[in-house]
């Protein structure tokens, strides 16, 4: 679990997305999560509380999205018939163009999405009304720790690398011919195949429709007792209209959400 929460940490902070896990896995909009030692996990669906919402017909287009490790990651371009300085070559052949990527710590990783779009939730505010009715169940109500998926980033393509071992080599062979400029990050999303094995790494190849980033709200209610603590013997039509504030509000930069998991002390 190590590995996952410092790659959710890590894309949380790079990029304000939060990511699933495991990489490259499908995220739907109306999902539910909880962070369970600083990893999301599903819950459920707002369908299964009941909750209606709709699709902001609406998408845009975003081309490539990346990320990787702010350290410990080395991307170098291996022309056909040439190796890059400093790499032994341990599977591609030396006719072979495509790309090395070289690992020096412990839990760094990279990831690359091709032809993106972001789809969202239409009228997120409008789900406030609706969970309050749950935060108020006297059984199973609401949490408001929970993440509702409102916004998802969709590629056609994608490729994640990591190294658990914090010392790994993967050979990723080109399906053609590479840009005399080099590779990128971005190149990475589509067009390699990993050749061989390293020991102490792990990596996802996806194609077809992939969602594995998304952007949350979380169920705000003010006037009910402190920050998270349900009270149950407060009717909330009965407080001041500033203070029964009802909100999905987005998740904030500094949101505390990836270290307030209860769990960690189990």
């Amino acid at each position: 679990m190590g590995s996952a929460r410092s790659y959710v940490r890590s894309v949380w902070e790079q990029t304000r997305h939060v990511a699933a896990w495991i990489p490259l896995s499908n995220v739907e909009l109306g999902e539910i999560y909880k962070v369970h030692k600083g990893v999301p996990q599903l819950v459920g669906t707002l369908a299964d509380w009941g909750i209606e919402w709709k699709v902001d017909s609406e998408s845009e287009q975003r081309g490539t999205w990346t990320a990787k490790s702010e350290r410990g990651v080395d991307i170098s371009t291996k022309f056909a018939g040439s190796t890059p300085d400093g790499v032994v070559l341990k599977n591609l052949a030396v006719a072979d163009a495509g790309a090395v990527v070289k690992f020096t710590e412990k839990d760094s990783y990279v990831i690359s999405l091709g032809d993106v779009t972001m789809q969202r939730m239409e009228n997120t505010r409008a789900l406030g009304p609706q969970l309050r009715k749950q935060f108020f169940k006297l059984f199973d109500s609401w949490d408001t720790g929970w993440l509702i998926v409102t916004e998802v980033l969709r590629a056609a393509s994608g490729t994640f690398l990591m190294s658990s071992s914090g010392s790994s080599q993967v050979e990723l062979k080109a399906n053609a011919s590479v840009a005399p400029g080099g590779v990128t990050l971005a190149d990475l999303a589509s067009g390699f195949t990993r050749v061989g094995d390293s020991s102490g790494s792990d990596d996802f190849v996806g194609k077809g429709q992939i969602s594995p980033m998304f952007k949350a709200v979380k169920l705000k209610i003010a006037g009910v007792g402190p920050a998270g603590v349900r009270s149950f013997d407060v009717d909330p039509q009965q407080l001041a209209e500033e203070d029964r504030t009802v909100d999905a509000e987005q998740l904030a930069d500094d949101d505390p959400f990836l270290d307030s998991d209860e769990d960690d002390e189990q």
